[in-house]
Order: C-alpha cells, then sequence, then structure tokens
C-alpha cells in the first residue's frame, strides 16, 4: 500500500474543497506523504477509478475514504491509525415542511447559497463557487443554474450507471433549518424545468444512512425515485 493523500474536486461545485485541500496540503506536510489534488471535471478517468460520489472526495493511503470535510488533526490521526468514526445515522426523515417562496438561482446569486454549507460568503471556497457557476452559466447562456445543484449527466465526472443529454443529475440539494426539511418543495418546480427542457430524467447519488452526499437516500425514495445502482461502501462519521 502506498502512503499518501489524494483529493479530488469537481471544480468549484462544492465550497468546501479549498478548505479540504488546505488541510490535506498541511496534513501531507506533517506525515512527510505525498499529496495529489485532481479537478475530476477535467479527468474524468481519475472520477470513475477512485468511484467519486461526492464534489470533493479525501482519500488516505489508497484505501480509506471519510466523505466528511477533515481537518489537519483528523487526517493525520486517521493516517496513524488512531482515529475511527462511529457510523453517522440518520435513517428516519425530517419533519418536511414547505418552502415559503422559490426562486430560480442563477449565478449571481450563488454567494448568498454559500452559508447553507460554510460561514460566509467571501470565503476562498465560496468565491471560487461563484467563479465555477459564472463559467458554467456562460457555457449556457439564458438557462436557469437551478432550483438545487444540478447539471446535465453528460457533463458531469460521477461514475453514474447512465449518461445521456437527456439526464441531468442533482449535485446538491441541501433544505434543512430549524429541524425541518424543505428539500421535497425544491422537486416540482426542479421536475417542472426539467420537463420544459426536454430531459426525460433526474439522477442523484444519495448516502443510505447519513445527510452527506444528498441524504439519508429515504428522501429521495419518498420523492419517486428509484435505487439503481450501488457505487460504493465508505467509512463513516458523525458532524
Amino acid at each position: 500500500m502506498h502512503e499518501s493523500l489524494i483529493v479530488l474536486h469537481f471544480g468549484g461545485q462544492c465550497p468546501w474543497h479549498s478548505w479540504v485541500i488546505e488541510q490535506a496540503r498541511e496534513a501531507a506536510v506533517w506525515l512527510k506523504r505525498d499529496l495529489k489534488v485532481f479537478d475530476v471535471s477535467e479527468d474524468w478517468e481519475v472520477a470513475f477509478r477512485h468511484k467519486l460520489f461526492f464534489p470533493f472526495m479525501t482519500i488516505v493511503d489508497e484505501t480509506i475514504r471519510p466523505l466528511s470535510p477533515l481537518s489537519v488533526e483528523d487526517l493525520v490521526e486517521i493516517a496513524q491509525g488512531g482515529k475511527e468514526f462511529p457510523p453517522a445515522i440518520a435513517e428516519e426523515p425530517l419533519l418536511g415542511a414547505s418552502p415559503e417562496e422559490i426562486e430560480p438561482l442563477r449565478s449571481s446569486r450563488v454567494g448568498e447559497t454559500c452559508s447553507l454549507c460554510i460561514p460566509g460568503k467571501d470565503t476562498e471556497g465560496c468565491q471560487v463557487k461563484e467563479k465555477w457557476a459564472f463559467k458554467i452559466e456562460n457555457e449556457f447562456p439564458g438557462e436557469i443554474l437551478g432550483f438545487v445543484g444540478l447539471e446535465a449527466d453528460a457533463l458531469v465526472s460521477y461514475p453514474l450507471p447512465e449518461k445521456d443529454h437527456s439526464l441531468a443529475f442533482i449535485t446538491c440539494i441541501y433544505g434543512l433549518e430549524n429541524g425541518l426539511d424543505y428539500r421535497a418543495g425544491l422537486l416540482e418546480p426542479l421536475f417542472t424545468h426539467l420537463q420544459q427542457h426536454g430531459y426525460r430524467r433526474v439522477q442523484a447519488i444519495a448516502g443510505e444512512r447519513t445527510a452527506y452526499p444528498n441524504g439519508p437516500a429515504v428522501f429521495f425514495r419518498n420523492n419517486g425515485f428509484l435505487q439503481v445502482a450501488e457505487i460504493d461502501k465508505v467509512m463513516l462519521r458523525e458532524g
């Protein structure tokens, strides 16, 4: 087994990725190990080889793949074999709630969404996400960026069971506040938008028992989705 740290990230889609790379870089120096960082939006083969299922993913010694953002201290302890994470169990769906208003998301307002994930729109990760969003919108002028994080299947590097320009992919759907789950209310306008633009189906990757990514998966099953494949099993952590 080669001792190394690898970080995969899907461009600037997730504002966490800048922090994740910074933590991995410091951990690699501490551990005296190689660090490789791949932007999988430019290298699909790497994404398929490592079974990417998350917009950023850290791989320790080619085998350990925790899916949450990890600090320097956590990475060092994991690499040295001194830290284990208990399974993060989140099987029970939260109480659903309807949003008072739903607005289409365009690149000029992406910064407002960053606070759902990280504190503050002035962070490096949020600024990178804004640049990424402008790039996507420039490639598809006039298109809504999303009601949730959305891409055409044929444009994403995740190892999906099927890819086609008529399929859409939910990159992220987070709408939890004060113990209430607002996500279901986002799906109806999303489905309407997709049908109007010629998409015939939408796919998503979801953790079976965790909030990361996009889970727990029962949310999608409760909203008409069917499981078509299992990408991988990974180490989980709480938080």
